[in-house]
This record gives structure tokens, C-alpha cells and sequence, in this order.
């Protein structure tokens, strides 16, 4: 079995079968997740002190491409590299192969 999912439909159907998994017994842990979302960090992203690399699509309409910039520049040292054209999953149709080379490489 491959490691990764070989399509953007796959992704579609395992994200879809997680999340009906995720919330199998009740939708408490899932709520507290998103109200979460809009809570301030108890720690400033200057305070991360880690090799970061952001990976995002800059058509992405679910992760906004601003958010990724602001994490990006709030956290010093990371790194940011924007793929154009690609959305929310599509990326697992194209780069996918860099990022995993990137991330694997020491």
C-alpha cells in the first residue's frame, strides 16, 4: 500500500471516512477544535524556535493564502513556498513529490 494517496479524489474519500470516524461516537472533541481556532495562542509565533517550512497552495479557498504568510513571517527562520494554481488538495496531484523530497532531505 502506498504511503501517500495517489489522487486528489482518494484524499477526498479518506479525509471523508477520517472525519466520519472523528465524530463516530459524538462531535464534542471536533467542536472544541474549531472554537479553538479563534482563541490566542498561549505563546507568540516569535517564541518557536524550530526549523518551520510552510507549504501552501495559493489557491487554496479553505487555508487562505494570508494565513500562511502571517504564520510564515511571525515564526523566525521559517520558510514559505507558495505553489500557484494549486488548491486545498490539489497540490497532492502535482508537488507533492518535492515536498516530501524537501522534508526528507537532511
Amino acid at each position: 500500500m502506498p504511503i501517500l494517496p495517489s489522487s486528489s479524489s482518494e484524499v477526498r474519500t479518506i479525509g471523508f471516512e477520517t472525519f466520519q470516524e472523528a465524530v463516530r461516537q459524538g462531535a464534542v472533541g471536533w467542536i472544541d477544535d474549531v472554537l479553538r481556532q479563534d482563541r490566542p495562542w498561549p505563546f507568540g509565533l516569535d517564541d518557536i524556535r524550530a526549523d518551520v517550512r510552510f507549504h501552501h497552495e495559493e489557491d487554496d479557498t479553505l487555508a487562505p493564502l494570508q494565513y500562511a504568510k502571517e504564520l510564515a513571517e511571525g515564526m523566525p527562520g521559517s520558510r514559505l513556498r507558495l505553489y500557484p494554481g494549486e488548491g486545498h488538495i490539489s497540490i497532492l496531484d502535482g508537488p507533492i513529490k518535492e515536498i516530501v523530497e524537501i522534508l526528507l532531505a537532511p
